[in-house]
């Protein structure tokens, strides 16, 4: 199995059939590398977890929008933000 997978390789599909070499990987600055993630992730309260990692973000007033159509059209995961302007 492990023969076969070592074969596999991942490339655009502008490099298929051709000799690729991927970018140099960048580093963000602002992510703490030193600190052990279960201690930064301790450290977090929900709200900051579930928004900075896994780009969530909740509200507690669920269920209560009356007719508050922007709450009720509001996308719950950051990267569906761009569905918004289609409400």
């Amino acid at each position: 199995m492990h023969k076969l997978q070592d074969e596999f390789k991942l490339v655009p599909l502008s490099a298929y059939g051709k000799s690729y070499t991927p970018p140099a990987g960048k580093v963000d600055p602002a992510i703490d590398l030193k600190t052990p993630v279960r201690d930064q992730v301790n450290r977090m309260d929900a709200v900051e977890y579930f928004k900075k990692e896994n780009g969530w973000a909740f509200t507690i007033k669920t269920g209560v929008y009356d007719t508050d159509y922007l709450m009720r059209a509001l996308p719950s995961h950051y990267e569906e933000r761009h569905l918004l302007p289609e409400f």
